[in-house]
């Protein structure tokens, strides 16, 4: 193993060492785990040198900003200093990256990483085990082994803040067999993009990106038999579709319904497990465009009413 630390100087630089390797928070997508990709997905990125990114929605934003917090509060509970690791860590033999959050530099702990998490209050179910107890997530735990087996080091401390207020220490040692195990299956992996053997595609997770890349048509008229596939496809389609019409009108109606029954007074309503957020949401302001085109605007949306029903989960607190 050769293993190097690389100071990026921009993003640009940092997201073009990713595309090389495969990422600690990639390597779950390997074993069915990743909440965010396929193996599918990341064959054909990987092949075609596209960086894979996760879509970034107000909580990871939210987590930019809190993640120096989050490690001053984690070093005041464990009693160490902790420090941001600016490096890219890969082994270029392998194609095995990472990038890190912090790493703890005194006291009995020292040497481990810190890695920082924000999750919403209502996401905190999928941190905890049937007893109750916090552990992380598979695709969590993956990320972090990956990170111990790429720089060799003992273990790591997860400082993960629920709903802002509530945060908790979940300590993770270094499993070398789940770290061996993750460099066979990376080497696989490479192999297979390599030699171009594509993986099959889960059509249901990966229907956008298989979509995406299928964007382009020619001159050509394919004719099918009926007890062909894709005519079965095409007419499972059509009944598909059918159905999502069928149930967006009863959906649409029951809304209906509910405000009649409400009235324009309410911007709640919490019943059992279930909670139904009604309140207004305000106009989006157009934003204007070029200097030449003064006074002419694009974008902005009326407000509107509200109608998100949501389900506490079981174990959710």
């Amino acid at each position: 193993m050769s293993t190097e630390y690389i100071k990026t100087e921009s993003k640009e630089e940092w997201l073009a060492l990713r595309a090389k390797d495969v990422t600690s928070t990639e390597s779950a997508a390997l074993f069915g785990l990743s909440p965010y990709h396929t193996e599918f997905d990341l064959f054909h990125r990987k092949r075609d040198g596209r960086v894979v990114e996760i879509p970034e929605n107000e909580r990871m934003r939210a987590g930019t900003y809190l993640e120096p917090a989050i490690a001053e509060w984690a070093s005041d509970e464990i009693g160490c200093h902790v420090q941001r690791l600016n490096a890219y860590c890969r082994d270029g033999e392998a194609r095995i990256g990472a990038s890190f959050d912090y790493q703890i530099t005194n006291g009995k702990l020292a040497g481990r990483i810190l890695e920082i998490k924000n999750v919403a209050f209502d996401q905190r179910y999928k941190w905890e085990n049937e007893e109750g107890e916090l552990e992380p997530p598979p695709h969590i735990e993956v990320q972090v082994q990956h990170q111990l087996e790429l720089t060799q080091r003992p273990g790591a401390h997860i400082a993960v803040l629920f709903g802002g207020n509530d945060l908790n220490l979940i300590p993770v040692s270094r499993i070398p067999r789940i770290g061996l195990g993750l460099r066979n299956r990376i080497k696989r992996f490479w192999s297979d993009v390599d030699s171009g053997r594509e993986p099959e595609p889960d059509f249901e997770r990966d229907a956008d990106f298989i979509t995406s890349i299928h964007q382009m048509s020619g001159d050509e008229i394919l004719k099918v038999d009926e007890d062909s596939e894709i005519w079965s496809l095409m007419k499972g389609y059509q009944a598909a579709r059918d159905n999502a019409k069928a149930h967006t009108a009863s959906a649409e109606s029951i809304k209906a319904k509910v405000l009649h029954l409400i009235g324009d007074g309410v911007c709640k309503v919490l019943g059992g497990n279930l909670t139904l957020s009604c309140g207004m949401v305000k106009d989006t302001e157009p934003t204007r465009i070029t200097q030449d085109m003064i006074g002419k605007t694009y974008g902005g949306k009326r407000g509107h009413r509200n109608f998100r029903v949501t389900e506490m989960k079981p174990n959710a607190k």
